[in-house]
This record gives structure tokens, C-alpha cells and sequence, in this order.
């Protein structure tokens, strides 16, 4: 019986090119409830930036937010694994050593970022809006860290003492992000399905990219739209060109 619905946001829920989610997405999420299943909304990004995307629906429904490093519902953190004081310290230390000025940290409810250079800076407000905080000493962060994010850098090669404690979760031509070694969307999707009594067998994933591979994997109700990576592709059970229509679809057939 499926009593779950997990769905990635970028390049799933959210297509290329859009600023917003289509208004059947926020009926899909009320269907869902409607009928007494789980929604969760697992992503990349930040806790602030997905309240953005679903406001009109926002209680109703669970965050996995920062590739599974915080989990909220209802503005109320479920699940966190955040970078220690020293940690993140360190970190800090090491971007300046290395000259790097395109770095992001990622709390609950704002971003950091360190540099003053015109174009980064407004690429980072455009993208946060209010939700951003220039920076220059890890000692201006007044809450927890949960992602942190390199900009428009080759592969960085991370010192022994940072590549044992922090992992890889997104990489791409412009940034690669990093959270603390363990965690990833699985990670915190596990530790909900937990806490709520759910299975995997009832628990429908949808998602599109590498970091997604592990929810799809451990679910035979796995979905990837047609045009998702390949490695998302390989490990799902289903094709859809329609996530909120898929997803009413298996509300339908499974009352």
C-alpha cells in the first residue's frame, strides 16, 4: 500500500527554464494529503529557497532540503546534520588559502557567502533574494551550516583532514556542493521513513539526477521523467514526461 511520495525538485517538479512550480504540482500535494499519504520534497537546495516554490502548500508536506542535511515539517527541524563549529572553521580556513572567493554556506533561513566581487554578488542575491548575508569570518554565522558550496572552480582536491569529514553531493559545470560525510537525500528520506513507521516498498520516488540515485534505488516504485540523467535513469523502474500527473495517477490507483 503506498503511503508515501517523494519527488526531487529541479528537472523534476521544477523543468528547466521555469521560475515557478505549475499549479497542478500544489494540487498534487493536496491530493496526496487528501488521501492520507506522505509528501516530501527532497532537494539540493536550501530549507528557504523550497518554502518559496511551495508557500501555498507548504504545511502540508515534509522538506528534505540541502541533499539531505536538514528535514523539516512545519518549520520545525525534524532531522539535521550540520557542520560542527570546527569544522566548518576549518573549511573557512581552507577557501581562503586556496584564493577562493565563490563560496556559499547554507543555513535554515539564510545563505552566506564570502568575496566582494559585483558579478558573483548578484548573481547570489538574484538567487536568495532577502535570504543572503555577505560575510567574512565564519564568526558572523549566527546559526547552523548545513551545505557548503563552491562556485565556478575545477575539481577541488580537499586536504586528508576535510575530505574525511565533509563528501561530495552535487557537482556541475558552476558549483560543488559538500555536506557532512553520510549524509545525502537517502540518508534523511531513511530517517523519515523510520520515524513514520514507512516502508520503502511503500514509498513511490521520483527524481532526475545523480544525487537522487539512492532514494530510486530502494523502491520498486521508482520514477524518472524521460529526460533525466542516465544514471537516474538506469536505477528507475518507471519513465514519466509527467511527475504531477504520475503522481495522481498512483494516488488514484492507490486510493
Amino acid at each position: 500500500m503506498l503511503k508515501m511520495i517523494v519527488s526531487d525538485l529541479d528537472g523534476t517538479l521544477l523543468l528547466k527554464n521555469q521560475k515557478k512550480l505549475e499549479p497542478k504540482v500544489f494540487e498534487a500535494v493536496k491530493e496526496a494529503q487528501k488521501h492520507d499519504k506522505v509528501f516530501v520534497a527532497a532537494s539540493g537546495r536550501t530549507y528557504h529557497e523550497m518554502l518559496r516554490f511551495f508557500e501555498p502548500v507548504r504545511d502540508q508536506m515534509y522538506f528534505i532540503s540541502s541533499d539531505g542535511a536538514l528535514l523539516v515539517y512545519k518549520d520545525q527541524t525534524n532531522v539535521q546534520n550540520m557542520f560542527s563549529s570546527s569544522l566548518l572553521k576549518r573549511v573557512f580556513l581552507f577557501t581562503q588559502s586556496q584564493g577562493m572567493t565563490g563560496c556559499l554556506y547554507s543555513g535554515k533561513y539564510l545563505t552566506y557567502y564570502t568575496g566582494n566581487h559585483s558579478g558573483f554578488s548578484a548573481l547570489i542575491h538574484e538567487s536568495f533574494q532577502q535570504h543572503v548575508l555577505n560575510v567574512f569570518s565564519p564568526d558572523e554565522i549566527k546559526e547552523p551550516i548545513y551545505k557548503i558550496s563552491f562556485y565556478g572552480r575545477p575539481q577541488i582536491l580537499l586536504p586528508p583532514d576535510l575530505s574525511s569529514e565533509i563528501c561530495k553531493v552535487y557537482d556541475d559545470r558552476n558549483w560543488q556542493d559538500f555536506v557532512v560525510s553520510g549524509v545525502n537525500k537517502f540518508s534523511a528520506l531513511s530517517a523519515l521513513q523510520r520515524q513514520l513507521g514507512i516502508l520503502p516498498a511503500e514509498t513511490a520516488v521520483f527524481g532526475d539526477n545523480a544525487n537522487d540515485v539512492a532514494m530510486l534505488q530502494h523502491t520498486a516504485l521508482s520514477f524518472a521523467p524521460t529526460w533525466a540523467k542516465p544514471e537516474a535513469l538506469a536505477v528507475s523502474n518507471y519513465r514519466t514526461t509527467d511527475v504531477a500527473g504520475s503522481i495522481f495517477q498512483l494516488l488514484t490507483q492507490n486510493g
